[in-house]
């Protein structure tokens, strides 16, 4: 699981990258942590190259949900493939965030 990071105006992007599966989301937590270190962003998760997303993968979505909410910000979901953009209509997470 590789994980990058770049700005664009007032939005942190976040390119998710592999697949987010039990063993790698305890990595990607940690890798994550300049999301929960900011709190005057926007987060846009950019899931292009994202194959897989786990239940502990979906956790670290909602975490990071929260932590968008909780700073007066907005969460985005964008470029997913059909795999992964069905885990998350399934599991609700399209309510939370944005799609672009």
């Amino acid at each position: 699981m590789e994980i990058r990071f770049s700005e664009q105006d007032t939005r942190l992007i976040v390119a998710l990258i592999g697949d987010l599966d039990n063993v790698s989301a305890i990595e990607a937590e940690k890798k994550l942590q300049p999301v929960f270190e900011q709190d005057d962003h926007d987060v846009v998760l950019e899931c292009s190259h994202l194959n897989y997303i786990s239940s502990r993968g979906l956790r670290l979505l909602i975490m990071i949900y929260k932590h968008v909410r909780n700073s007066g910000h907005q969460g985005y979901v964008t470029k997913m493939n059909e795999t992964v953009k069905e885990v998350l209509f399934t599991g609700g997470f399209l309510k939370l965030y944005q799609e672009e």
